[in-house]
């Protein structure tokens, strides 16, 4: 079973599982398959309404019940582009406006609320995929960019005692 942090940053992370010792149904409902758009209905107010895609990894997995399976229709909706469109700031706003719940650290999303989740009507298949590959090639130069930070970030970090050796020691 997926644990809630595996949907965090619209990323799915397919090492969140925990193993089960409940009897399950092999033809229920609750089973996943490879390319299921999943989102969080409760978490904090800047994570719920989260959404990933499930990877098909770890094989034989079932969401838990604070997760909702989106079932999209592909003759009118790409997964994917729905998975970037559930992540613009007019989606956002309508979540973080919608969610209820009395703890303040916690919320909650609906069915009805994610049904009614603004969606642009009138955008081909065509074009959805064209954004798709646009946003699938700013990513991955976002990711690039990330790293090269991240590796910057270690050397700096790696230099840090060295310079401080020479600072006390006079040799600067």
């Amino acid at each position: 079973m997926l644990t809630l942090s595996a949907i965090t940053g619209y990323d799915y992370d397919p090492t969140a599982f925990k193993r089960t010792s409940e009897p399950t149904d092999a033809s229920a409902h609750y089973w996943l398959q490879e390319g299921d758009l999943l989102i969080t209905r409760s978490n904090t107010p800047q994570l719920v309404g989260h959404a990933a895609i499930y990877s098909g990894e770890p094989k034989q997995c079932i969401y838990p019940d604070l997760t909702m399976r989106l079932d999209v229709d592909p003759k009118n909706a790409k997964t994917s582009f729905v998975w970037y469109w559930l992540q613009t700031p007019l989606v956002r706003d309508f979540i973080e406006r919608n969610a209820k719940g009395t703890s303040p650290t916690m919320k909650k999303i609906s069915q009805p609320i994610v049904m009614n989740i603004p969606f642009p009507q009138h955008i081909s298949l065509e074009r959805q995929c064209e954004v798709v590959e646009s946003m699938s090639h700013l990513q991955a130069n976002l990711q690039e960019m990330r790293d090269i930070g991240r590796k910057a970030n270690a050397g700096a970090s790696a230099m840090l005692p060295s310079l401080l050796d020479r600072a006390f020691t006079g040799a600067l």
